[in-house]
């Protein structure tokens, strides 16, 4: 397998050690939260240019021996910005395995949001054996067009020249659904402000990793463990007929469109995600013993 980190940097988590919600290494320093416990873990992944508390509120979801564990990637959050991570989606998809082998699970459900997704599907690619479903929201399995790469390298340009205020002018009502802008404005101000803790070389980093990530639809359509797709019915940046696509891929995966959402219905929609997952998890234990 190709070097996801250079040598000096590379990722050596087993041994280092676990303090409260702090993971940390010589070489990394993670922040992370966990929601329930239980033999079944889940593994989340968060959205750009966010962090781990767009699911804060998983706090509230029922459902039983079931442990949700996420984390903010490097840069993102509360964990320190890593000058040394390679930024590709591969490196995020490794970070969240060892975090994982160093929690002790061994096999569980991963799943994430927009770019979250992004690295789900990496995360299959790279461990598949420690993997028992997926979790695909508000998210797609292409590659960046040609297009859609200079965009990312405008994105980066203006980053450099001005922080992350280029994202704080325009990143929250795409990343809000117009119901929820029209009927919860407060919605606008709890994403401007996780938006705000993010580290702009860090978001370099990520939009660099999503420009150059590979395309996963052949990953897809040969996907043969359950999975389910979420996306809110108002999403303006991978809209429901991206995941219609997907579904078309993979008719076995279960497809849900979340009603007066836009891309992140762990916000915008937080006791329908919730519910959604909920019973995701318990057809899984009915169908497969999980």
């Amino acid at each position: 397998m190709e070097k996801l980190f250079t040598e000096k940097y590379n990722i050596n988590i087993t041994s280092k050690g676990v303090d409260g919600e702090h993971l940390y290494s010589k070489d990394l320093n993670l922040s992370w939260k966990q929601y329930g416990e239980g033999d079944l873990g889940v593994l989340l992944f968060h959205a750009f240019p966010l962090n781990k508390k767009i699911y804060a509120t998983l706090k509230n979801i029922e459902i039983e021996n079931t442990a949700f564990i996420t984390f903010d990637l490097p840069g993102f959050g509360e964990s320190p910005y890593q000058e040394q991570l390679e930024p590709k989606i591969e490196s995020y998809a490794t970070i969240g395995y060892e975090l994982m082998k160093e929690l002790g699970y061994q096999k569980y459900l991963v799943g994430g949001t927009s770019m979250g997704g992004y690295v789900s599907l990496a995360f299959e690619k790279l461990y598949p054996s420690t993997t028992r479903g997926i979790i695909l929201i508000d998210t797609k399995d292409e590659a960046d067009s040609p297009e859609g790469k200079q965009k990312r390298n405008t994105l980066i340009q203006q980053i450099q020249e001005q922080g992350i205020q280029p994202l704080l002018n325009t990143m929250p009502e795409l990343l809000l659904g117009d119901t929820t802008l029209l009927k919860e404005p407060h919605k606008k101000q709890v994403v401007i402000d996780l938006i705000k803790e993010a580290h702009p070389k860090a978001v370099i980093q990520a939009l660099q990793a999503m420009r150059d990530r590979e395309d996963s639809k052949q990953l897809l359509e040969e996907y043969q463990k359950p999975g389910i797709i979420i996306v809110g019915e108002e999403d303006k940046i991978t809209p429901p007929i991206l995941a219609k696509e997907m579904n078309q891929r993979n008719p076995s995966l279960h497809l849900s469109i979340v009603p007066g959402s836009g891309h992140l219905p762990c916000i915008e929609k937080p006791n329908v995600f919730n519910n959604l997952l909920a019973s995701f998890i318990r057809f899984l234990r009915d169908r497969y013993g999980m």
